[in-house]
């Protein structure tokens, strides 16, 4: 009887001794709060390539840089030894070369490109075969109002013309070229 006895109270103390030790508190949790201002590091990056794709999954447009680096806390991203490759609204592949640039990106995308320092860009002219090069030191290429603009004197050649403007736009979309003043221009035969 002493010997079932003795097993109850084993097994009583059991029981007791697993809720005494089961219901001790725990060390507390650290929580840890995020500042945004930590939370945004920036970045950098060398021989980046950055792509944008349409709703058609075809590229909007590609930016290369030998560095890409964004700053903590900017939505500025600088550019070195840049390259930008879009499309016109006729499908023309244009591309536009400068040794510095500076894009802002929101909501995930690039919107607007500054270019600077012997700035070159290249393509077909909408609705013919003629090739030509834009030369400047500054320009602006909006990927989505798909317009390229520019305040400094511009230099358009074609194989078969050349014409210095100072200040220049278009609309890629449209294909027109507004020269803004002091145009000058020579035709080759």
């Amino acid at each position: 009887m002493i010997y079932r006895a003795f097993i109850v109270l084993v097994f009583i103390a059991v029981i007791v001794g697993s809720v005494m030790l089961g219901g001790q508190q725990r060390e507390p949790v650290s929580r840890t709060t995020v500042d945004n201002a930590a939370a945004d590091l920036g970045y950098a990056a060398r021989q980046a390539r950055v792509i944008e794709t349409g709703a058609d999954g075809h590229p909007l447009y590609t930016l290369d840089a030998a560095l890409i680096k964004r700053p903590p806390g900017t939505t500025e991203i600088q550019l070195q030894e840049v390259r930008l490759g879009f499309r016109d609204a006729t499908g023309n592949q244009w591309t536009g070369t400068a040794d510095h640039g500076v894009a802002q990106q929101d909501t995930g995308s690039i919107g607007k490109v500054e270019l600077s320092g012997d700035v070159q860009v290249s393509g077909v002219l909408p609705g013919s075969d003629t090739h030509v090069n834009i030369g400047t030191e500054q320009l602006s290429v909006d990927t989505r109002a798909e317009t390229v603009e520019t305040e400094d004197p511009v230099t358009f050649t074609t194989p078969k013309a050349k014409m210095t403007a100072k200040g220049f736009s278009t609309n890629l979309n449209d294909g027109l070229v507004h020269l803004k003043s002091n145009v000058h221009g020579t035709y080759f035969p």
